[in-house]
């Protein structure tokens, strides 16, 4: 189960699971400890305990808070390496 998901420009781009330890840092996001992304924390809204799309992937959905909706722009990554 999802329970945090890390919003940039209204893309979902991040999520963690049950027992991840997540922290804003000044210039990145880390996970248990572990340096995963580079965006800033003022770039950056962290949504706690949602649920999330069975097929989420980053970048694929927008979330406001409260809604999912469909990034008409996302291209499936597996389709480019053919």
């Amino acid at each position: 189960m999802i329970t945090a998901t890390l919003k940039n420009n209204n893309l979902s781009v991040f999520r963690a699971e049950d027992g991840d330890v997540v922290s804003l840092e000044l210039d990145h996001i880390k996970r248990n400890e572990e340096y995963i992304y580079g965006l800033p924390e003022d770039e950056v809204t962290l949504y706690l305990n949602v649920g999330e799309p069975e097929d989420w992937s980053s970048g694929k959905y927008f979330f406001d808070g409260v809604n999912w909706s469909r990034n008409p722009d996302w291209i499936d990554p597996e389709e480019t390496l053919v």
